[in-house]
């Protein structure tokens, strides 16, 4: 016997629907069903729908609540993208996943729950949720899913579970409330542009962080207190530009340090890079102008382009001696600088 539902499309851009009642023989509802029906408002479901389709509820501007039902595996991608009055939406533990953008521009959400039942969440979920306060990750999940609150900008709560080992590209992305965020000891890897433009972001404590990717703190101008143990390893290009607050940082571990990586942090007073191998990024500390001493792995053969550049305050540096090249203008600016030893 066929299922009984609803087929994709089946009222798409229909703007006359205002509420919509799933009889107890109705358990699908199929792709773009009820996509772009801009007044539909309430939807009563007596908990008998088992699949929903992808798009099957997007662009509907007036909808408030949704009861997801318990029959429910898998929320699909963009089911409620656009949906902006939608103020609550509770994920049973029924669902397994959530695929990309399921709620992406839903801007009057304001607090999500994501189960222990899931255990895949695609891309952007949550993106431009601009009301979204708070944000809980359960512990099917041992990643934070890439760009899942890009463009939050009223994020100001994140609870990670302690089996969270990385989180992905673009996950805060522009979340400029964020101040804190308590981060499990499990957290080994943060990838690109991770938290960028999280202007108010104060502190990040992560015991077992092993590798920061390209621009991951990029414009994080109230970032202070960055601590870690002694394991981290890399850290990419424009990871920490432009974060004027930062005014110290333990790289005593770090093999690689990308180009800009901390151009423009005018706080920091000294370095010490005692595990640098081969190579120190173009103008990777450029404009660091309260920059005082730098000590150097004596590993080093080629220090970039630019790298200490306008570090106005650096008076004496001592160089490896296994170095070779001195990139172009590496300490132009250094007005200070009356020693050298190389």
């Amino acid at each position: 016997m066929d299922k009984i539902g609803i087929s994709s499309s089946a009222f798409i851009n229909q703007s006359t629907i205002t509420s919509v009642k799933f009889g107890s023989s109705c358990t699908f509802v199929g792709n773009d069903a009820f996509k772009n029906c801009k007044y539909l408002s309430e939807i009563n479901n007596d908990n008998v729908i088992e699949e929903i389709g992808h798009g099957a509820f997007a662009g509907c501007e007036n909808l408030i609540n949704v009861n997801i039902p318990t029959a429910v595996t898998a929320i699909e991608a963009c089911t409620f993208a656009g949906c902006k009055k939608l103020t609550n939406i509770e994920i049973p533990n029924s669902v397994t996943k959530i695929l990309s953008e399921a709620f992406c521009g839903c801007e009057s959400l304001t607090n999500i729950n994501i189960p222990n039942s899931v255990n895949s969440v695609g891309r952007f979920v949550f993106q431009s949720a601009t009301s979204l306060v708070s944000l809980s990750i359960g512990r099917g999940l041992d990643y934070v899913p890439e760009g899942i609150c890009r463009g939050c900008t009223e994020l100001k709560s994140v609870t990670l579970h302690s089996g969270i080992s990385v989180i992905r590209a673009e996950a805060f992305g522009d979340c400029s409330a964020l101040e804190y965020i308590n981060l499990p000891r499990s957290l080994a890897e943060v990838e690109y542009f991770a938290f960028y433009g999280c202007e108010a972001l104060k502190e990040f404590k992560a015991k077992k962080l092993v590798t920061i990717g390209d621009s991951a703190f990029l414009g994080c101008a109230s970032l202070t207190d960055f601590s870690f143990t002694g394991r981290l390893k890399s850290v990419g290009a424009y990871a920490f530009y432009n974060c004027k607050g930062l005014t110290s940082a333990n790289l005593s571990s770090v093999r690689s340090i990308g180009d800009y990586a901390f151009a423009g942090c005018t706080g920091l007073s000294s370095l010490e890079l005692l595990s640098l191998e081969y190579y120190l990024g173009a103008s990777a500390f450029m404009n660091c102008g309260n920059l005082t001493s730098i000590r150097l792995n004596d590993s080093i053969e080629k220090i970039g382009n630019g790298a200490f550049a306008n570090c106005s305050a650096l008076e004496y540096i001592d160089l490896p001696d296994e170095l070779r090249v001195i990139g172009s203008s590496a300490f132009a600016g250094c007005t200070l600088l009356k020693n050298v030893d190389f």
